[in-house]
């Protein structure tokens, strides 16, 4: 797929198939992580989480873009295969929106963050990927139930999965705040 992208001179069609390819990708490393512990059971989530997004921000790295990716997850946090492989899915598009969308008007060299969380809470987990840039347009907010762009109808089938829910808001930028459990823990 990678080379398949650069077939094509179209920015639009170039990006689609990245976006494709991160999904994938994100997939493949957690699998990686499995072979690389020997259970097939559980993840350390930390881990996985802190790779994945090494791996996006390398992909999607552009220098009018740059920013700081803060990740705040204990280190020993495990999660069900299932269960990790769609938080995963969902941080891979949560960032990509924010790479697309934070930070076009904020001059180059500003402070550019984007954070994830994962803590515990209350026999689940509280999954927080927040930037610091423009924040949600108004229609987003005001329109949660029928999400426009693909990210965002992606990410709430991917959080139905999971039965969880979700709840977007604006505080000093972006933030998209998930609260789900782990049936197979």
């Amino acid at each position: 797929m990678k080379l398949q992208r650069n077939v094509f001179e179209d920015e639009e069609i170039r990006e689609i198939f990245q976006n494709a390819v991160s999904r994938i990708k994100a997939i493949a490393i957690i699998h990686e992580k499995l072979y690389q512990s020997g259970s097939f059971d559980s993840v350390n989530v930390g881990n996985y989480i802190k790779h994945l997004t090494d791996y996006i921000i390398n992909v999607h790295y552009d220098e009018k873009r740059a920013f700081n990716c803060i990740i705040d997850i204990k280190k020993d946090l495990e999660m069900s295969l299932n269960t990790s492989i769609t938080a995963g899915l969902i941080i891979n598009e949560a960032i990509i929106n924010c790479i697309k969308h934070a930070f076009s008007e904020k001059a180059l060299g500003d402070n550019k963050e984007i954070r994830v969380s994962l803590i515990l809470k209350d026999r689940g987990y509280k999954l927080k990927i927040s930037d610091n840039g423009k924040g949600f347009p108004e229609d987003i907010l005001d329109n949660s139930s029928k999400y426009k762009t693909l990210g965002l109808k992606i990410i709430s089938t991917l959080i139905k999965q999971l039965q969880g829910e979700l709840s977007l808001y604006n505080d000093s930028g972006a933030v998209y705040e998930i609260i789900f459990s782990d049936k197979q823990l």
